[in-house]
């Protein structure tokens, strides 16, 4: 049989870290939207110093998951936390 090396395993700390990362990242951006519900992506990416595509991918996930929701008032609008 042959050797396994260290290097050939899954190294499944680092993955869990990294989507509790995103999570805890997730949840950074529900609290601005509670506080600021008029806040763009852009705000929320210069309030926390993401980049703005990483915000927009969060914040799209949210929406997925049905813990925010955007609302429409004519010209501009909100962001609305459900969950």
């Amino acid at each position: 049989f042959p050797t396994r090396r260290s290097s050939d395993l899954i190294e499944y700390d680092n993955l869990f870290n990294y989507r509790q990362g995103m999570a805890e990242e997730r949840e950074q951006i529900v609290q601005l939207l509670i506080e600021n519900p008029d806040y763009k992506a852009k705000d929320i990416a210069r309030e926390l110093d993401y980049g703005l595509s990483k915000t927009q991918y969060r914040m799209k996930v949210l929406q997925e998951e049905g813990r925010i929701q955007y609302r429409r008032e004519g010209m501009t609008g909100y962001w609305e936390v459900l969950k």
